[in-house]
Parts: C-alpha cells; structure tokens; sequence
C-alpha cells in the first residue's frame, strides 16, 4: 500500500508519526489547541462555512 500524502492526527503518541519517521519521543513544541463545543446557532459566520482551507 502506498500514500502520497498522509495525516497524523492522532495525537502525542501518534502511531502514524511512528510510521512515517524516525522514532523518537515527542517534543513540546510551546503551541496548544483548545477545543469546544458549542450550538451552531451562536458560531460566527465564517464558521459555518461548509468547508475550510488550512
């Protein structure tokens, strides 16, 4: 099986970052994500844009 392109997002211990690196313990790298929940009625509007580009 090949991939050209391949996310990791599973987290601190990920098994994908594993597979596609050189094993090594993770490292802080001082950026941090916050997430919620919340009633879509109350989002901003660019929020509730079908689809976002990162």
């Amino acid at each position: 099986m090949g991939a050209g392109v391949v996310i990791g997002a599973d987290g601190v211990h990920s098994v994908v970052r594993g597979a596609v690196a050189d094993p090594a313990p993770p490292e802080y790298s001082g950026i941090c994500a916050f997430r919620t929940l919340g009633p879509a009625a109350s989002a901003p509007d660019f929020a509730l844009r079908p689809a976002h580009t990162l």
